[in-house]
C-alpha cells in the first residue's frame, strides 16, 4: 500500500473525541463516528445527552448509544491497519505473533516456527509463503 494511502486510512480511524484508533466505533444518524466509550462519557457530563461535535444541534440521548450500529467500515480499516500496531497471533501455536500466511490456508497466519511445521509435508510445498500482512492475489 503506498505510504499517502496507509496515512489516509490511519486518518480515518482515529476518534475526535479521544484520538485514539477507535474502540467500538459506532456511527451515529448524522454519519459521524464515534467509539462508543467516548459517546458514553461524553453523555454522562453532558446531562445524558451526547452532542455531536461535527454536527452543531445534533444531540442523542445516552439510553440509545449501545443501540447505535457498529461502523463496519472503520471497524475493517481498523482490522486492515491493526498488524501494524498490534502483532496478529499465531493461528498454530497461539502464543507467538504472526509472520507468514500462504496463498491457500484461508484466514490462518503463522509464526516462523510454526509455517516451517506446517508447511513442511510434500503435499504443503505448493503453498506460497507471503508476509502476514500480505493479502493473496486472486
Amino acid at each position: 500500500m503506498a505510504a499517502g494511502n496507509q496515512d489516509k486510512i490511519e486518518d480515518s480511524i482515529i476518534c475526535c473525541i479521544c484520538h485514539k484508533v477507535y474502540d467500538d466505533p459506532r456511527i451515529l444518524p448524522c454519519s459521524h463516528t464515534y467509539c462508543r466509550k467516548c459517546l458514553e462519557e461524553t453523555a454522562l457530563v453532558n446531562k445524558d445527552q451526547f452532542e455531536c461535535p461535527l454536527h452543531e444541534g445534533f444531540t442523542l440521548p445516552k439510553n440509545v448509544i449501545e443501540s447505535l450500529p457498529v461502523n463496519r467500515i472503520i471497524r475493517h480499516l481498523i482490522d486492515i491497519n491493526g498488524s501494524r500496531q498490534n502483532p496478529i497471533e499465531c493461528s498454530n501455536c497461539h502464543s507467538a505473533a504472526s509472520e507468514y500466511r500462504c496463498d491457500k490456508c484461508e484466514n490462518e497466519t503463522f509464526c516462523s516456527k510454526c509455517y516451517q511445521t506446517v508447511h513442511n509435508p510434500p503435499v504443503m510445498q505448493k503453498h506460497q509463503q507471503m508476509s502476514a500482512n500480505e493479502t493473496a492475489l486472486k
